[in-house]
């Protein structure tokens, strides 16, 4: 009976040891176990969500990049006879101005702001020389911010044309003087009425070479006229 007692005891205590070493393998010493109430972190957290939305906020801006082309149309007449140096020229994009991804940077019908840096008719007398003419693009402005755009473009990059003055009134003068004198002299010379016509009408032929010598040509450039250059710096917008 003792015996009998004695091994129900030993068989209680090895039980008791195989359910504490269970224990301790499922759970490490040191490690403890989140209540019920505690918060887990999602896997769409806010650190997530700031990742997420950092590309979307890099790519809302564009670039239109050093060297692109910009076409523009004047939108008034230029002329030498009316303009000088310093008078200020305004124009707009032709088309949209893309960035390398092919968004458009600048819209067409932006604006541009241009300066007349050189403007001249002819040389007096010459009638087939040509003018001169040179305009400084200054600025674009896109959705009404304003971007420096410094680029000059001369009288090739210019499409125009030159006219002619006509007879001035102090040209005109010239002429009346000078058919004056000739019918004068030739009133004196032959003493006739043919004479007189004769001298008047050679009189107006040395007046109106007089008045050929002075005559000018304007450098015209029309309204609507295109013209195109390079941008000098990167623009950027958002």
């Amino acid at each position: 009976m003792i015996t009998k007692c004695i091994s129900i005891g030993l068989l209680a205590l090895s039980l008791a040891g195989c359910s504490k070493g269970a224990a301790n393998d499922a759970t490490p010493a040191g490690t403890a176990l989140p209540s019920a109430g505690s918060a887990q972190p999602s896997a769409g957290g806010t650190g997530s969500a700031a990742e997420a939305s950092r590309p979307e906020r890099e790519s809302s801006s564009r670039t239109a990049a050093s060297g692109t082309t910009v076409e523009v149309t004047i939108r008034d007449e230029i002329s030498s006879r009316q303009y000088s140096a310093g008078h200020a020229v305004e124009g707009s994009v032709s088309s949209d101005v893309l960035d390398a991804k092919g968004r458009v940077v600048i819209p067409a019908g932006s604006p541009v702001a241009l300066e007349i840096t050189k403007i001249s008719p002819s040389n007096a007398g010459d009638t087939r020389g040509e003018g001169t003419l040179e305009l400084t693009v200054t600025s674009i402005s896109v959705n009404g911010a304003s971007h420096a755009a410094r680029a000059i473009l001369g009288i090739n990059d210019i499409p125009h044309t030159m006219k002619g003055r006509g007879v001035t009134k102090g040209q005109g003068t010239d002429l009346a003087v000078g058919a004056a004198v000739g019918a004068l002299a030739g009133q004196l010379i032959g003493k006739n009425t043919k004479s007189t016509v004769i001298g008047g009408a050679v009189g107006a032929v040395g007046g109106g070479a007089v008045a050929v010598a002075g005559a000018q040509r304007d450098i015209i450039v029309a309204a609507g006229t295109h013209i195109s250059f390079a941008l000098p710096q990167s623009i950027t917008v958002r």
